[in-house]
């Protein structure tokens, strides 16, 4: 039976600092806050040739609120929400190298132009599926898992068959907020559609 080993850091950062490198042992997770760092969000850069599972916690009920897969030589940014933190779990038999860097977002001043949903993308499937959202994160959806995102109305979701990158979906007002997509059959259709095996 696997032993998994979680070890709760909490950080006093200033903003602004050079990121900071970690090392993850074989099957630990690591849990990462930052209270005095209001609008949370950190990036990660996977520095290791091995996938890690990311995932936000609600401190108080233990609940995740989000979660996907990290990729190996991948990188994203994550917002944690309030009385929340940051989860990376290393499910993997040798030791996994990360890079951190904590910031702070302020909520973006949005022209009337510029609208933003926030909705999640669930993997229904039992298979992982790697997502490519440009200029935002390449996400890969563990089975089973919710994902939140907010994303502008226009941006473009993407996968990959292949050697080709294909469009799965596009953010529009039809989706609503709050929404939970289900990507496993999206992306079904999509590649019936597209005639793609």
């Amino acid at each position: 039976m696997k032993i998994l080993l979680v070890i709760a850091v909490t950080l006093q950062s200033a903003i602004g600092l050079s990121q900071t490198n970690l090392t993850i042992s074989p099957n630990q997770t690591l849990q990462l806050n930052y209270p005095a760092i209001e609008d949370l969000a950190i990036e990660i850069k996977n520095l290791s040739n091995q996938p890690l599972d990311i995932a936000t916690i609600q401190t108080v009920s233990g609940e995740q609120l989000s979660g996907f897969g990290l990729a190996p030589k991948g990188s994203a940014t994550v917002a944690v929400p309030s009385l929340g933190l940051l989860q990376i779990s290393n499910n993997n038999a040798s030791k996994a190298e990360i890079a951190i860097n904590p910031m702070s977002l302020p909520a973006p001043k949005e022209r009337p132009e510029d609208t933003y949903i926030n909705f999640t993308l669930r993997n229904e499937t039992a298979q992982s599926i790697p997502l490519i959202i440009p200029g935002v994160m390449n996400p890969n959806l563990s089975p089973f898992s919710n994902s939140g995102v907010r994303l502008k109305i226009g941006q473009q979701i993407n996968f990959r068959q292949g050697l080709k990158t294909y469009t799965l979906l596009t953010v529009s007002p039809a989706i609503e907020e709050g929404a939970s997509l289900e990507i496993g059959a999206l992306l079904k259709e999509k590649k019936i559609e597209l005639g793609l095996k």
